[in-house]
């Protein structure tokens, strides 16, 4: 794939046709959700070139790699960082329970509260990024944030089309993807897969030590909650033992609801109840 091709209705140059895209929602009072990597790099220069007002948002979670932060700050600094009402830490103990790729609390926490007062998103969501992405569209709602449109104007693009545009304009990007990483977001961030959060732990071991005592903190959340026989319910006994479910053990758990559990009815509210239950009843919440 390539930033321009000739196709049978004639040349598809993508980045006109974003742009141009861009230059449509001028009057919708955007909001761009900008990460740092560099899908949302891209579309911020796409908008600077649209010549469009915006306003770009990052949503710090309190788990951040420090050198996208300090990337952002250096490189983009009227990018707006939104400090979330809670830290990770404090949300482990809140919740009692792990994230896990079923149980996403911290998504909606950190990530998902949207750009009050705007009235449409726009995120760098490109449809070769995972098979779930691959059905979203370029224009969306959500029920989640109503009142807010979803716009995704490089959905179609390959990522070699967005290093061909980044590096085309000489446009810096976080170290880290010169180190040999392929995704960078959330520091354990149960989206990601065993290895890739492994080497994640292994460079910031001082997270992994702070996951630990939250969940020390959890493991006596859920005593007060459960009363004296606290242990009788739970597997865990450590926080330790929280630390390996949560990297080795959580996966093979959910894997163990039964087939058409989920999904049912709306699709926030069941599939979350649904999962949610199953879950606190393996571990003894």
């Amino acid at each position: 794939m390539a930033l321009v091709e000739n196709t049978l209705f004639g040349v598809d140059d993508k980045v006109k046709r974003a742009i141009q895209n861009m230059r449509a929602t001028e009057y919708q009072n955007p909001c761009l959700k900008f990460s740092g990597g560099k899908d949302s790099q891209c579309i911020y220069h796409l908008a600077k070139e649209a010549g469009i007002d915006f306003r770009a948002q990052y949503d710090l979670t309190t788990v951040d790699p420090p050198e996208l932060v300090d990337f952002i700050r250096t490189y983009y600094p009227d990018v707006v960082i939104n400090r979330p009402k809670i830290t990770m830490w404090r949300l482990i103990v809140k919740k009692r329970m792990p994230p896990t790729r079923l149980i996403r609390y911290c998504c909606d926490a950190f990530k998902e509260q949207g750009c009050p007062n705007h009235n449409l998103i726009i995120t760098g969501v490109r449809w070769k990024e995972s098979k779930r992405r691959s059905k979203r569209g370029m224009w969306e709602t959500c029920q989640a944030h109503k009142g807010s449109e979803f716009f995704n104007p490089i959905i179609d693009w390959d990522e070699s089309d967005v290093w061909e545009y980044l590096n085309g304009n000489n446009i810096p990007h976080c170290s880290l993807y010169d180190e040999g990483w392929k995704r960078i977001g959330c520091i354990g961030c149960p989206m990601a897969n065993t290895k890739i959060r492994e080497k994640e732990f292994a460079r910031y071991p001082k997270y992994k030590d702070a996951y630990i005592r939250s969940f020390d903190r959890m493991l006596k959340a859920i005593k007060d909650y459960k009363g004296a026989n606290w242990q009788a319910s739970t597997k865990w006994k450590t926080a330790e033992d929280v630390f390996h479910w949560f990297m080795y053990g959580a996966e093979k758990d959910y894997k163990r609801i039964p087939e058409g559990e989920l999904f049912k009815g709306d699709y926030y509210e069941q599939y979350y109840r649904e999962s949610e239950a199953w879950l606190y009843q393996q571990s003894g919440t």
